[in-house]
């Protein structure tokens, strides 16, 4: 009975896991700023869950809050007094360091954990006065994790309806910029070199202005925003999306602008679009697989192969084992010598086509 009216805070571990560090930390940040603890009969059960809860969501987004900054959400204050984050350290450290499969995080999961630490703070004893402070600070983490769940929703349905669409969602046509910049009096140094190079072509002969423009994505996009050449210049930029950055070609008109063609320019931006990498749906490649495979039975990486030669598509399979398979088949096609196929399982006696039944 006099137990029930103890302060009781859940024992720490012995610490063989970095978890362990952070369940023992978590428990000491509450003795520190709830001194207080849980009373009552039920008051070890209770305790005990809503730390283990507390921790495994803590645990979970630890290796990727770099990632939870950039979309601007920030652990709650509370939360920075643990010792690792004083150190500007991670309690995953084998997440970095570990050689393995580097777990993203995952909306399902999330959002299981969070279900799982509001269920806890719902009950009577969270409601206290006594605990009023540090459930606030529960809950501002709790409402960043689910901002967070939302991006993801949001991400998720917008990627699903690019994979389910029948049209490609980057075109030239759509996402493309065609702009001309004029004589300028004054050229900065880092121009010269460009400028030099542009005096010695012909008006309309294009080439990748990214052979003159630094490789970092911000200075390359100020060198590329503020372009002061001795030659009037016509600008092709088209965003592919994602990784896949800008393409940017650059071609020298007449400096008058009546001696200007709006047919060269039509000619160029044609010949770029043409030569352009492809990018199709999930969706446009089954359509196209499903139509194909009615002709002639054929193995599934066949028809792939046959699909990427034919339509130029330049999406890569996600699979390790079939993008090799797929290489290999390539190779054969080029070198046209279907006999560099050798069956391995005739080196053990195998001269059937179908093995026993085990």
């Amino acid at each position: 009975m006099q137990r029930a009216h103890q302060p009781y805070f859940p024992m720490q571990k012995r610490e063989d896991t970095q978890r362990d560090t952070l369940y023992n930390d978590v428990i000491s940040l509450l003795r520190k700023n709830q001194k207080y603890g849980w009373s009552g009969v039920n008051s070890e059960s209770i305790a005990k869950k809503f730390v283990d809860r507390l921790v495994a969501l803590l645990w979970y987004i630890d290796p990727h809050w770099e990632k939870l900054i950039s979309r601007s959400l920030k652990l709650p204050d509370i939360f920075n007094e643990l010792e690792q984050y004083q150190c500007n350290e991670n309690y995953n450290k084998f997440y970095f360091t570990g050689h393995h499969k580097k777990e993203q995080l995952s909306r399902e999961k999330i959002e299981q954990l969070v279900k799982s630490l509001e269920s806890s703070i719902e009950q009577p004893w969270a409601s206290k006065d006594k605990w009023m402070d540090f459930i606030i600070q529960v809950l501002l983490l709790i409402e960043s994790i689910k901002k967070y769940i939302s991006y993801l929703q949001e991400v998720n349905q917008k990627m699903n309806t690019i994979h389910y669409s029948d049209v490609s969602t980057r075109n030239p046509g759509c996402d493309l910029k065609v702009y001309t910049i004029e004589v300028s009096d004054s050229i900065h140094s880092k121009y010269e070199e460009l400028s030099n190079f542009l005096l010695e072509k012909d008006s309309y002969e294009f080439f990748d202005l990214d052979e003159y423009t630094p490789y970092d994505v911000i200075q390359k996009y100020n060198y590329i925003k503020n372009l002061p050449l001795n030659v009037p210049v016509t600008i092709y930029r088209y965003y592919q999306g994602n990784y896949l950055g800008t393409v940017n070609y650059i071609w020298k008109v007449p400096v008058r602008s009546d001696h200007r063609s709006e047919t060269e320019n039509a000619r160029i931006i044609a010949a770029i679009n043409e030569n352009l990498p492809k990018y199709y749906t999930r969706q446009m490649r089954k359509n196209a697989l499903k139509e194909y495979s009615l002709f002639k039975k054929v193995t599934p990486v066949v028809l792939r192969t046959l699909y990427f030669d034919l339509t130029g598509d330049a999406s890569t399979t996600n699979n390790v084992i079939s993008k090799e398979i797929e290489e290999r088949l390539r190779i054969m096609m080029q070198l046209e010598d279907p006999s560099i196929i050798v069956d391995l399982r005739t080196n053990n006696g195998f001269k059937g086509k179908e093995f026993n039944r085990f």
